[in-house]
């Protein structure tokens, strides 16, 4: 089974928190510090319906890309996607 989001290449949410854990019980909670960034796009439903499922999708990937390129980023994910 595939741990990665097929769109995005990140993480699934479930094997994101898992990692997440992981990581976080092995570091010392005094010297670690973790960061949990959350974004959301308002509205997403009109982009799709204005622009296209697939310019929405490649907004979504484009999101993907920069946190995956960022060297910084341990772990990233794509919790879940909006249905019609």
């Amino acid at each position: 089974m595939d741990n990665h989001d097929k769109l995005t290449g990140l993480l699934q949410f479930d094997e994101f928190v898992k990692i997440a854990n992981e990581e976080m019980s092995l570091s010392d909670t005094s010297d670690g510090v973790f960061i949990v960034v959350s974004t959301d796009f308002s509205k997403f439903k009109d982009i799709n319906k204005t622009y296209s499922y697939q310019a929405g999708n490649d907004l979504i990937s484009a999101l993907a890309s920069l946190f995956l390129s960022n060297k910084e980023c341990i772990l990233a994910c794509r919790p879940y996607s909006d249905h019609i």
